[in-house]
């Protein structure tokens, strides 16, 4: 196992050396490096759907049944043994030592760094923005024909009601070509 080291520097140095203090973000390469393992991913990916601690042999049964693609009921004994040995010496101190996990007396701890790794775990549902558009548009619409028609019962003049209308639309509009922009972007650092 090839321990990432950056520029003479340990993995743990880059993330506040244990001491307590909050964890600086880690590198690009320290990131992809515990990305690059199918266990570690499976790992991280059950902490964050958790968000609390869990104990290890829970976790090895559940990254054994990611792996067999199978439930955790029906994992061998043999697969979760594999999987229990390989997180114990290898994994979670890798994760332990970039504050991304804390493993201590059997349990697994989500740490301080996970949140970096969400963008990379979790697919991002694309925002079905034509759709959203059309069904906008279409209630924007029947709003202001709602509006005009019975503007006259309104104790509002229908001009203000129309700009009240016209400022939501374009507030909408706005919001909606952020969203757009943002969920076709590529993810990670700019």
């Amino acid at each position: 196992m090839v321990d990432d080291m950056s520029h003479g520097r340990s993995a743990s140095a880059e993330v506040g050396g244990g001491d307590g203090s909050a964890p600086a973000r880690l590198s690009p390469s320290n990131v992809f490096h515990v990305l690059q393992n199918g266990r570690r991913r499976a790992t991280l990916r059950h902490l964050a759907d958790r968000g609390e601690s869990v104990e290890i042999g829970a976790l090895a049964e559940h990254v054994a049944a990611v792996e067999e693609g199978c439930t955790p009921e029906n994992v061998s004994a043999d697969a979760r043994r594999r999987v229990y040995v390989s997180l114990h010496q290898t994994h979670l101190g890798t994760l332990s030592e970039r504050g991304i996990a804390r493993y201590e007396r059997g349990t697994v701890t989500p740490g301080p760094a996970l949140d970096q790794f969400e963008p990379y775990l979790f697919e991002r549902r694309r925002l079905p923005w034509k759709q959203f558009v059309r069904i906008g548009g279409l209630g924007w619409v029947m709003g202001t024909l709602v509006t005009l028609t019975t503007a006259r019962y309104l104790p509002l003049s229908t001009v203000a009601v129309l700009s009240l209308l016209v400022g939501v639309g374009a507030a909408a509009a706005t919001r909606v070509t952020r969203l757009v922009r943002t969920s076709t972007e590529p993810t990670g650092e700019r």
